[in-house]
């Protein structure tokens, strides 16, 4: 005899009883409804991205700290920013954009050498120049290293975005009714 077990959260079960799946599968009903459907903040690719964005930005941030005490701080940020890079990758492919793509090779390389340009070209390119080019105002250098790395985070996060989603990540039906829409 089998015996048939009751969730303990309803509330995270949809309002239908039928199953849920997401386009790889996976069973969605235990994902709260608020969460899973289209008008929640999280079915939003942007809030889901900046959410991303926000914990690696907290662990590339704890991470810089803790290696510009043994290191100077454009080595320190290329350590930090290549953990958190590898982070990113999976909670950008799995959650943020959801991709079902099967071919593991091109995303990566495409994700690794869009996100080395966005934080170790020009991030650290921004790093640098106001390291060196902007007045310190007696500002300790751990103070002013996370200041810099804030305002140098911000045209590599828009860059990031842009080719994750336009590139990277891309769904395949989109773009293919993208290119019969300009008759190509």
């Amino acid at each position: 005899m089998v015996k048939k077990t009751q969730n303990r959260h309803p509330e995270f079960i949809s309002g239908s009883n039928k199953k849920e799946l997401a386009k790889d599968g996976t069973k969605l009903d235990w994902i709260p409804d608020q969460v899973r459907n289209d008008k929640g903040v999280l079915s939003s690719k942007k809030w889901r991205f900046v959410l991303v964005g926000g914990f690696n930005t907290v662990l590339d941030f704890g991470l810089m700290n803790i290696f510009r005490l043994l290191m100077p701080l454009v080595a320190a940020n290329t350590i930090s920013t290549g953990i958190a890079m590898l982070v990113s990758f999976f909670l950008n492919k799995k959650w943020t954009f959801r991709s079902t793509g099967k071919n593991y090779l091109r995303e990566v390389t495409l994700f690794f050498v869009f996100t080395i340009i966005g934080i170790w070209v020009i991030q650290n390119g921004f790093i640098w120049l106001i390291e060196n080019f902007v007045p310190h105002f007696g500002l300790s250098d751990a103070v002013f290293a996370n200041i810099a790395k804030i305002f140098a985070s911000v045209p590599s996060l828009i860059w990031n975005y842009v080719t994750y989603n336009k590139i990277v990540f891309r769904d395949k039906q989109i773009a293919k009714a993208e290119i019969e829409s300009q008759g190509l």
